[in-house]
Parts: structure tokens; sequence; C-alpha cells
């Protein structure tokens, strides 16, 4: 159990680029071992900005590891995480050094580097046996320092009241960065701008072609007759985010992180409630061509997962969403006669389920200058 009456024992400072590499693997063997972890990765929650949660987390943890790599050293919010660390005057620091060596480390911060720590060179059980062992000690030595002669291992130490004071006087007030108030604001504008461009095209759509409501029943048995029939096919696939287009289906499905082979009437394309549509129905003698949209309801939520000052005058953003497609329509051309063609057309409208927001200094102002590429 966590001592001091902290929930956790250990919270893990670490850039979201090394989640899949290091972090899961080293938070999945800690739990395994009876550490309780604090890790931004499986702690984030819908809704509640990451900065009040990283700082829940620091409150509620005795010690820090951190996991520090050259996405580490380039990232602003494990900065943030650095420095708050190091502002727990009790709190004991653990260093995991994974792909990186001294010299890439001096370069961000000398002291840093003149103290050894963890290398997952040696493999990460014995990364984390040795983390284990050293965060069961005694909890009366674990608030003093500990230095090579003592431990060659893990890399632990305190800095001065003073000294912290400085660090934190100096990253939280000082910093000349677009606003957490800006930052928000962006986002919110571009969700809201592309959300109301997807709408009022839908609408205009509606009136022309007189479509009106349907019932997943009534979409879901012209996709079985459309597939029902044997003959040769051709599917089309498009997605469009405002800022940057896809066609086909090998640019698409990584673009919106789906399989689209898996989204059928069947399972609502993957909307919960969405609102349906029929707009197109016209038999023939020949062919029939149908079209249906889903309209996403739920709202598109975000969460800020990592922030990097590139220069003085770049600054870019990494937002991840839920619910980011906001749009499908699936337009079916088929005949009864198996010598005949029938096609699918599949757009999606949305946002990329990660995208990054850039943020440019002009004369001596923040202004938000896009989406990164």
């Amino acid at each position: 159990m966590p001592s001091d009456n902290k929930e956790y024992d250990v919270f893990i400072s670490h850039a979201v680029s090394d989640q899949i590499d290091i972090v899961t693997p080293l938070v999945d063997k800690l739990e395994e071992a009876g550490i309780k972890v604090w890790c931004s990765s499986t702690r984030l929650i819908a809704g509640k900005k990451l900065d009040e949660t990283i700082r829940e987390g620091l409150i509620k943890s005795k010690h820090g590891i951190l996991v520090i790599t050259l996405n580490y050293l380039g990232r602003e919010w494990p900065q943030r995480e650095f420095h708050a660390l190091w502002a727990k005057e009790k709190a004991r620091i653990f260093t995991v050094w994974h792909n990186i060596d001294e010299k890439d480390i001096e370069k961000y911060d000398g002291q840093l580097a003149k103290y050894t720590a963890l290398n997952t060179k040696k493999g990460l059980e014995y990364v984390v046996d040795r983390l284990v062992r050293e965060i069961k000690k005694e909890q009366k030595v674990q608030s003093k320092p500990v230095s090579k002669s003592t431990s060659t291992e893990v890399y632990t130490g305190t800095f001065t009241f003073l000294l912290l004071s400085a660090v934190a006087i100096w990253f939280f007030l000082i910093r000349d960065l677009p606003s957490d108030a800006q930052i928000n604001t962006s986002i919110k504008d571009r969700i809201r701008t592309f959300q109301t461009e997807i709408m009022t095209d839908h609408q205009v759509e509606l009136q022309n072609s007189e479509g009106d409501g349907a019932s997943l029943e009534t979409i879901s048995n012209f996709y079985d007759r459309y597939n029902r029939i044997k003959a040769h096919y051709r599917n089309e696939y498009f997605f469009g985010t405002g800022y940057a287009k896809f066609n086909f289906k090998k640019n698409v499905e990584p673009a919106v992180d789906k399989n689209l082979d898996l989204l059928t009437p069947e399972n609502a394309y993957g909307f919960e409630q969405p609102d349906i549509y029929l707009i197109n129905h016209k038999p023939s003698p020949h062919t029939l061509d149908v079209k249906y949209i889903f309209i996403n309801t739920q709202p598109a939520d975000y969460q800020i997962v990592d922030e990097n000052k590139v220069d003085d005058y770049t600054y870019l953003v990494e937002v991840i969403y839920q619910n980011y497609i906001r749009y499908l329509s699936v337009a079916l051309t088929y005949s009864k006669r198996s010598d005949w063609m029938k096609r699918k057309e599949t757009v999606l409208l949305g946002f990329m389920p990660t995208e990054t927001y850039k943020f440019k200094k002009e004369e001596d102002k923040w202004v938000f200058a896009g989406l990164e590429d």
C-alpha cells in the first residue's frame, strides 16, 4: 500500500510518444509487482484538462519515476511534470533511461547527467526489479539524496527550497507561451466551425434532394441487398477534416484509425444514437441508386496530451478527440444483373483521432496558425 496516506506509490512522468514502446510495459510490470502507479496514459478523464489531471496525480503520489528519452527531453508536458516532481521536497525521484545516453542528457541538463540511472539496455525485468526494491525500502531513508557512492543504479536527489522556487517561478510564470485560454479557445473554435460547415452542407443537401429521416432497418435492407448481388464492384473512400483530404481506402483507414470493412449499418457505423437520413432513392429499370447519411449526435470532446515549444516562434499542441467522425454518407449503385458493376462510395467528415495545433508568434503575439501537417 502507498505510504503517508498517498493513494499511489509512484507517478510516472513520460512523453506520450513513448507510451507503447516502454511506458505501458513498465506500468504493467510494476503493477504486477504490487506497486500502485499513476500514469497519464491510464488515468486521463474525458472532459478534464490534462494539467489538472496531472496535478492531481502528483499530489496523490509518494514518489516519481522519470522515463528519460529523447522524446521526453524535447516535450513541454514532461518538463512540467519534471519540475513539479522536484518541488515535492520529500519525494524520491527515480530515473529510467531508454534509448538515450549520457551525451544526450548533458545537452539538456548537465547536472542530471552526473547521476547514473536505471538503463533499459539491461532489460526491462532488471529495471523493474531494481525499482520495486527501492520503492519498498524504509521511508526513513527515502528522503535522503543518494549519490553514486551509495547507489550506482538509481538517481535520486533534492534541490534546495530557493532553487525549487526559482525554477517554479520561471517555468510557470515567466514562460513566453500561448495561454491555456488561447489554446482551448482555438481548439473549440476549430471544432465548432467545422461542425457548422458540415451541418450547413447537410441541410442544403437534404433540401435539394428532398431527403428525409430513415430507420436503421431501412438502411440495413439496402445495404444487405447490395452485398447479396454477385457482381464486379468498385469501392471509393474519402475523408475530409477541413484542413486535409484523403482518398482511397489505403489512405483513409490510417487517417481515421478504423477498419472500414467493419463499419456497417449493423453497428450503426460506430456511432451512438446517430441521426439517419435517406437522401437518394432512385430506382430505374436497370439500376438502383441510393444514398444515406449518418450524423454523429454525440459531442466532439478533446484532450490536450502534449505541448512542445519548437523554437521562440513556434508552439505545438497535440490533441486527441472522442467522437471525431462527425458525418458519414454511403452512396450505393447496383443492378439485379450480375454482369453490371456495383459501386459504393463512402464519405467521412470529421477530425483525425490526433491532431497537432500550431501557434506562431507574430509581433510579440501568439496566434493560431492552423494544424501541423
